[in-house]
């Protein structure tokens, strides 16, 4: 098992206006768009036509911004798209933009983590695309600010047991790695 060192850090908001049709809904801002940018510190967002199958051939994008030293948290409450790679698919980067960090690439047979994702930086781009064969129900998804993690130390333990036969030899290990977030 590997541990590097993670630089994490919250860069400031770009000032823009964009005007979309958004509501709220049981205390998050939710919006019904297809490419949108979205400003709140918490909200959420679905793929068109959530709960029902989405449209062919379409292409969505959601730029998230939250205020500026804290970070983006994204979970996805729902995720229903084709099985196979390479026709429908959801692809999530590091802040505003497709030449971010590329986050993961997610479709029907490997979903999002459960655990959620989170942004090193203020902002998070989510990407939607769709081919032109068949189509599921897609996905709703809710974002909320968080503070930055400055800095963060913990210690992974693994015990490990060995018995060596040829020797008759009972032993154990134990490793401590400690790893560092700053």
């Amino acid at each position: 098992m590997l541990f590097s060192r993670v630089k994490i850090s919250c860069l400031p908001a770009k000032a823009h206006l964009v005007f979309h049709w958004c509501s709220y809904n049981n205390f998050f801002l939710v919006c019904d768009g297809c490419n949108e940018t979205l400003h709140a510190d918490k909200g959420g967002f679905h793929s068109p036509n959530y709960p029902q199958q989405y449209p062919d051939d379409q292409y969505c994008s959601w730029r998230i911004t939250v205020s500026p030293s804290r970070q983006v948290y994204l979970m996805f409450t729902s995720f229903n798209l084709q099985a196979e790679n390479n026709t429908d698919a959801v692809y999530v980067y590091n802040g505003d933009s497709e030449t971010g960090e590329m986050l993961g690439v997610f479709y029907g047979s490997k979903p999002p983590p459960p655990k959620g994702i989170y942004s090193s930086s203020n902002s998070l781009l989510l990407i939607f695309k769709s081919d032109k064969n068949s189509s599921s129900t897609g996905f709703q998804a809710t974002y909320y600010a968080i503070n930055c993690s400055g800095k963060l130390s913990y210690a992974v333990f693994t015990i490990g047991y060995i018995f060596t036969r040829s020797l008759n030899i009972n032993a154990y290990s134990i490793d401590v790695f400690l790893v560092t977030v700053s």
